[in-house]
């Protein structure tokens, strides 16, 4: 028996696959991360997202109390990934990333694989509607999305941050595919937004919409976005266009498609400070890693 034991146990020793990687648990000021990426990539990940949150407090008045503990969880691939996307009535989304609260805390759950411009915008879209949850006022979707679009063109230029670039593919699909109707835009839901037959061209006319009245005409639509939601807070949608605005939805859908037209785009600028040193990272255990994705799969809806 003792014989048959030993071999047992040196069966279930084998080596673990090569895909097993081990997870790695990193600790920012801001926030912590549960990688399966190498320590290089997940230190450079959380180093440039440390200075992301940053500039966010600089650009944005809130009490960091207010935000709730967040975690990120980098997976390797997109199909590392794939069980965990967010869950609507229509089932899993097509998404590369998504952004979950309950109030006392949040996650971000994405691939890390690469730190090519796509993949730096998933994750500073997502940090965005982290950071917004330390406000008292609801968003509306089409602001919430297109401010986090917005935002997640960040990029450091000479010391600073910087956003509000163009992103060239909403540009190109909306020139190629034509704008929604901007009472559409602003009633949609978020299954509509995600599984509706209009979700290609959602998030890029959100952000359009947002990026005009943020950097458009020098700024001084930014006025307007403020009036807006102001008015929404307090009242129907249609009583709000008419007062922030003083327009019609058409003529909201003409000034949007000719201020992509111009093709010119204003951006905003602010200082940076590197926290590299106050980080920690360490091999994670099985209960970090088993704690953040049962956490993921909650708030996303996948309970299986």
């Amino acid at each position: 028996w003792l014989a048959l034991v030993l071999v047992l146990a040196c069966a279930f020793m084998a080596p673990a696959p090569a895909a097993e990687r081990e997870w790695l648990k990193l600790q920012a000021p801001s926030f912590g991360v549960i990688s399966q990426l190498d320590e290089k990539d997940t230190l450079a990940w959380a180093v440039e997202f440390e200075q992301f949150i940053g500039a966010l407090h600089a650009l944005y008045a809130v009490d960091r109390v207010a935000l709730p503990p967040l975690t990120i969880v980098l997976f390797r691939q997109a199909r590392d990934f794939a069980p965990y996307r967010l869950r609507t009535d229509s089932g899993q989304a097509r998404i590369a990333a998504f952004f979950g609260n309950t109030g006392d805390w949040s996650i971000i759950g994405m691939p890390g694989n690469g730190r090519d411009d796509d993949t730096r915008q998933t994750i500073y879209h997502e940090a965005v509607h982290w950071f917004a949850t330390a406000g008292n006022t609801p968003q509306p979707l089409w602001f919430a999305e297109g401010l986090a679009e917005v935002l997640s063109t960040f990029e450091i230029r000479d010391g600073k941050g910087r956003w509000g670039a163009a992103i060239d593919g909403n540009v190109a699909y909306l020139s190629y595919a034509g704008l929604l109707p901007m009472e559409s835009l602003l009633r949609a839901s978020q299954d509509d937004a995600l599984h509706g037959s209009e979700r290609d061209q959602y998030y890029p006319q959100a952000w359009a919409f947002v990026h005009s009245l943020m950097f458009g005409s020098g700024g001084a639509d930014a006025g307007r976005l403020a009036a807006f939601l102001r008015e929404l807070q307090e009242t129907e949608l249609d009583t709000a266009v008419g007062t922030a605005f003083d327009k019609s939805y058409d003529e909201l859908t003409s000034d949007l498609r000719r201020y992509l037209e111009r093709g010119s785009y204003g951006y905003a600028e602010v200082a940076l400070r590197d926290r590299s040193s106050e980080m920690s990272i360490e091999p994670a255990s099985e209960a970090n890693v088993a704690f953040a994705l049962g956490r993921l799969a909650t708030v996303g809806g996948n309970l299986d």
